[in-house]
C-alpha cells in the first residue's frame, strides 16, 4: 500500500511541475483565489489551451505559483515561488490562523509576548551632515528639534484617521496584525486644510478586507492577485478594499497619489522571493496548537464529570429477584425534586411488592450530586476517570518549549513569564529570547512601518513649512534616516547592567542618548536640561543641613 501511495504522490508532483512550466514559459503565475495571474491576451490559441489544462491541474490540486521580475542593474530576473496547499489560499490561512489565535492561550501568550513589547516608539534621528555640508552643531540642532516635535506629536490622537488613537496605539494595532495575522494595511491620508494638529494621519485596513474584486476596472496591461493590483513589471500599483456593507462599491487605493506620494503600506515578512501576501508564523505548527487545545479541553470536560455524578449502581451478590431486578432499571428518582429528576414519578414502574422502596438523587448546587438511601441488596460504585492526566502537563511542556522556539524564536519560560532554574540559565533565556524574537520582530516592524511612516510624517513637515531643510529636492534622503530606539531588555541585575552600561559608554561603544533612552525613555539632552535646576535646588536643600553639622 505504500508504495502505491507513494508512486501517486510522485505522479501528482510531477503533473504540478508540467502545469508550472506551462505557466512559467509563459510568464505567467496561478493563485487559487484568482486564478491564472497575468496577462493572457498576446498568447496564441495553442498556449491559451495549454494554460487552461495547467490552471485546472493547479486548482485540483490547491496550489500556487508566482513569478516576480525584479530589474537589476538594467537586467531582468524572474523569480518564481511555489506555494503549497497549505499556503497557496492566503485569505484561508489568515482566516484560520486568527481564529485559532482567539481559541489557543498559548499562541496568544507568544503573540502578546512580542506585540506589547514595544509600545511607545522612541526614535533617534541619523541625518547624513556629510552629505548636507552640516556642522556637528548644526546637526544636532536639528536633531534635536526634530526628535522633539515628534515626541510631542506622537501623543496626539490626531494620527488616526478616525481620531481614536495616538501613534503608539496605531502602531500597536498594526504590529498585532504585522505578528498575529502575518501582515497589514495602512492608507497614510494628507489633509492639509484639516484642522489636525498633525497634517498626516494613519488609517489601518484589516487584512481580510483586501480582496480580489469582481468585476474590477483596472489598467491595461495590469492583473490583480490576492487583493492587489500588479502592472506590467510586476510591482504593485493598488489594493482593493471589499466594501464593508453589501450593495457598496469596491475601493482602489493607489500605493501612490498622483503627487508620487507612496500613501499605502503593506507589510509583511516575506520568507521567499515572488510572495505577495503575509503568512504567520503560527501557521506552522496549527497541528501542535490545536492538538494542546483539545487535549486541555477533554481534561477539563473529565474534571466535570468527576465533579457530578458518574457511577453505576448494581445488585449485590445472590440478589437476582425480579422485583430486585426491577428497582434496579428504576433507580434514579430524585425525592428532593418531587420524584420526577432521573427515574420520572417516584414510585413508577415498582412492583407492589417494593412499593415502600426510599432512596435519594440529591443534587448538591455548586457540588454534583449525592446517590443516598439506596434499598437494601444494592450497591453505589462512582466511575473512576484516572483524570487528571499527571503525564499531560509534561507533555503540553515539551511541546511548547520547540513550538515557541521553532515558530516565535522564544524561550517557554519567556513567554509564560516563569523563570526557573539558576541565574545563569534564566539569564540566557532572556538574552536568547530577546535577540531571536523581540529585537527581530520589532526591526522588521521598523522597517516596514515606523521608517516609512517617519520618512512620509518628515516630508509632510517639510512641505508644510514647520521642518525647515535646505536642498530639499537634492538631499532628500540624507534628511530621512532614523531609527527606533528598542526597549531595556528586561534585567535580573540592574546594578550590573548599569555598570556595564557605564563600560561602553567609555570605550565610545554606545552614546548618553542610546543609553539613557534605553533606560527610561528620556531624551538625555533633556535630562541635561533638567539636571541643571534640579541639582541647584538640591544643593541649596542640602545646605542648611551641611550649615547645622
Amino acid at each position: 500500500m505504500a508504495f502505491f501511495a507513494n508512486r501517486k504522490f510522485n505522479k501528482s508532483v510531477k503533473k504540478i511541475d508540467n502545469a508550472v512550466s506551462v505557466l512559467s514559459n509563459n510568464g505567467l503565475g496561478y493563485s487559487v483565489t484568482s486564478g491564472v495571474v497575468g496577462n493572457l491576451g498576446d498568447l496564441s490559441a495553442k498556449n491559451k489551451v495549454l494554460v487552461q489544462k495547467a490552471a485546472k491541474t493547479m486548482q485540483y490540486y490547491s496550489a500556487g505559483y508566482y513569478t516576480k521580475t525584479v530589474k537589476k542593474n538594467h537586467e531582468d530576473f524572474k523569480s518564481a515561488r511555489y506555494v503549497p496547499l497549505s499556503f497557496a489560499n492566503y485569505a484561508r490561512v489568515q482566516a484560520k490562523t486568527i481564529k485559532q489565535l482567539y481559541t489557543s492561550s498559548h499562541l496568544r501568550a507568544a503573540v502578546t509576548a512580542i506585540t506589547r513589547t514595544l509600545y511607545d516608539t522612541r526614535i533617534q534621528t541619523e541625518i547624513d551632515r556629510y552629505s548636507l555640508g552640516l556642522s556637528v552643531e548644526e546637526a544636532q540642532e536639528w536633531v534635536k528639534r526634530t526628535e522633539k516635535q515628534w515626541n510631542f506629536e506622537k501623543e496626539l490622537k490626531s494620527w488616526d484617521y478616525n481620531y481614536q488613537n495616538n501613534y503608539a496605539q496605531v502602531a500597536d494595532m498594526a504590529k498585532h496584525m504585522y505578528v498575529g495575522i502575518g501582515e497589514y494595511f495602512a492608507i497614510l491620508r494628507i489633509d492639509k486644510k484639516s484642522v489636525r494638529s498633525n497634517i498626516l494621519s494613519i488609517q489601518l485596513i484589516s487584512p481580510f478586507q483586501v480582496k480580489t474584486p469582481i468585476g474590477g476596472k483596472i489598467p491595461d496591461g495590469h492583473y490583480i492577485d490576492q487583493g492587489i493590483e500588479f502592472d506590467k513589471n510586476n510591482v504593485e500599483a493598488a489594493i482593493w478594499i471589499a466594501p464593508a456593507k453589501i450593495g457598496n462599491d469596491w475601493q482602489r487605493v493607489p500605493i501612490h497619489n498622483k503627487n508620487g506620494f507612496k500613501q499605502v503600506l503593506h507589510g509583511f515578512r516575506q520568507e521567499s522571493p515572488g510572495q505577495i501576501r503575509g503568512i504567520p508564523d503560527s501557521s506552522k505548527s496549527w497541528h501542535e496548537f490545536m492538538s494542546i487545545e483539545d487535549m486541555l479541553r477533554f481534561e477539563m470536560d473529565s474534571a466535570k464529570i468527576n465533579a457530578s455524578v458518574s457511577g453505576s449502581v448494581y445488585a449485590s451478590d445472590g440478589n437476582t429477584s425480579e422485583s430486585a431486578r426491577a428497582n434496579l432499571n428504576h433507580l434514579g428518582a430524585s425525592r428532593s425534586n418531587g420524584g420526577a429528576g432521573f427515574g420520572g414519578n417516584k414510585n413508577e414502574g415498582i412492583p407492589e411488592d417494593n412499593a415502600d422502596v426510599t432512596y435519594d438523587v440529591r443534587e448538591v448546587p455548586a457540588g454534583g450530586f449525592i446517590v443516598q438511601n439506596l434499598p437494601p441488596g444494592y450497591n453505589y460504585k462512582e466511575h473512576d476517570t484516572k483524570r487528571p492526566n499527571v503525564n499531560i502537563t509534561n507533555f503540553i511542556q515539551k511541546d511548547l518549549d520547540y513550538i515557541y522556539t521553532a515558530n516565535f524564536g522564544m524561550a517557554d519560560g519567556v513567554v509564560t513569564q516563569v523563570l526557573e532554574g539558576s541565574y545563569n540559565a534564566s539569564k540566557a533565556k532572556i538574552d536568547l529570547t530577546w535577540k531571536r524574537s523581540i529585537e527581530y520582530n520589532l526591526k522588521q516592524f521598523e522597517a516596514d512601518f515606523d521608517r516609512e511612516i517617519y520618512r512620509s510624517w518628515v516630508a509632510a513637515k517639510v512641505g508644510s513649512g514647520s521642518i525647515v531643510v535646505t536642498d530639499w529636492a537634492d538631499n532628500r534622503e540624507s534628511w530621512l534616516g532614523m531609527k527606533v530606539i528598542t526597549p531595556t531588555k528586561p534585567s535580573l541585575n540592574p546594578l550590573v547592567d548599569a555598570k556595564t552600561s557605564d563600560v561602553r559608554l567609555d570605550n565610545g561603544t554606545t552614546n548618553h542618548e542610546i543609553e539613557s533612552q534605553n533606560y527610561n525613555g528620556r531624551s538625555f539632552s533633556e535630562n541635561v536640561e533638567r539636571l541643571g535646576p534640579e541639582n541647584e535646588a538640591l544643593k541649596r536643600a542640602k545646605q542648611p543641613l551641611e550649615d547645622s553639622e
